[in-house]
């Protein structure tokens, strides 16, 4: 079985996210649970944020936790599913806005662009995202 995890993993360039799931004890639910749709901000996502917001959600496992859930969705979504929705409800009960431009054929999710879609695990979806949905 290839987890949301594995494929994280194997694609590279996630270490802050994968250390995010384990500081946020989230690791094994998305080795073992789901399904999930995963909007994975990259390495250089979180590297976008300065190190004072960084630091702020390390040192708060619940915001930390918080954070990360409201990047999943569930249920197994690919991208061409994803482009006729305006809006959907996360894990954490918030909920997200798509925009399809006519130009583009990927949606954003709340105004951030989905850079890479349809990384397909056993138990979910990732769509990688350039910025951290704060």
């Amino acid at each position: 079985m290839t987890t949301v995890v594995d494929i994280l993993e194997q694609t590279g360039n996630f270490k802050t996210l994968l250390q995010s799931l384990k500081g946020a004890d989230l690791e094994n639910t998305m080795k073992f649970e789901g399904p999930f749709t995963v909007f994975a901000p990259n390495d250089e996502a979180f590297a976008k944020l300065s190190k004072e917001t960084l630091l702020g959600l390390i040192q708060d496992t619940p915001k930390l936790k918080n954070l990360l859930l409201n990047h999943v969705l569930p249920g197994k979504h690919m991208m061409a599913e994803l482009v006729k929705l305006k809006t959907a409800k996360t894990i954490q009960g918030q909920n997200v806005f798509f925009e399809t431009s006519t130009v583009k054929k990927i949606p954003k999710i709340n105004d951030v662009d989905i850079i890479k879609t349809d990384l397909i695990a056993d138990n979910g979806i990732i769509h990688i995202i350039e910025k951290v949905l704060m």
